[in-house]
């Protein structure tokens, strides 16, 4: 913690829509109102951060910021509340012969195959959410249309469902997994062990 033992401090900041954030992987404009102000010698914050047209990389892929908001309450500012939500959009193809068209035509893309047919392809989002405070992160994934997190890992890194996946390519949907285990601290293995169980891979030593 910053302590101020004999300096009083109140400062109002307000951020312009230049002002551009980038690391970790977040590249966002940053917009919004702080008050700066010492309280028992800690330095605390009231106030709101706007991450605007933002984006998260990871593992090659891009998610687009939804929606970014960083909140001061007054406590320490070291401390502050999290609401961010990223995801991106996939189509996926319709393999059922059976396929009729929706009454919304914008829910169904068709692309041309390698065998110059077209494929009707479906929407997928996938996406993470991060609420909490800085010291008490909270993570979740999330979907529309509503999936395991094993598959929401799946199309985040690599664009398909866990059943699409090939033994070469599992290493990494494996390594993404393993991040957001250690992310959410709460013992996840029910994830990983789903994943290992779809891709048959024995040989990560994975075991309920």
């Amino acid at each position: 913690n910053v302590k101020y033992d004999s300096l009083m401090t109140n400062i109002n900041i307000e951020l312009g829509d230049k002002i551009r954030y980038k690391g970790f992987g977040l590249e966002s404009h940053v917009a919004g109102k702080l008050n700066i102000f010492t309280q028992n010698a800690n330095l605390h914050a009231h106030g709101k951060l706007t991450l605007v047209n933002g984006q998260y990389r990871a593992h090659g892929n891009v998610l687009e910021i939804q929606h970014g908001q960083i909140a001061f309450l007054g406590d320490q500012i070291t401390n502050p509340t999290w609401d961010i939500r990223a995801a991106k959009q996939i189509y996926t193809p319709i393999q059922n012969k059976l396929f009729r068209m929706p009454k919304k035509q914008q829910d169904t893309v068709f692309f041309e195959t390698e065998n110059n047919t077209m494929m009707p392809h479906k929407p997928v989002l996938v996406g993470v959410s991060l609420k909490g405070t800085v010291q008490n992160p909270i993570l979740k994934m999330f979907s529309v249309p509503t999936l395991k997190e094993a598959d929401i890992i799946s199309y985040l890194v690599l664009n398909k469902p866990q059943r699409d996946v090939s033994e070469a390519q599992s290493t990494l949907v494996l390594e993404a997994a393993n991040e957001f285990i250690n992310f959410l601290g709460d013992k996840r293995n029910d994830v990983k062990l789903d994943l290992a169980k779809s891709l048959k891979l024995d040989k990560f030593g994975l075991s309920q």
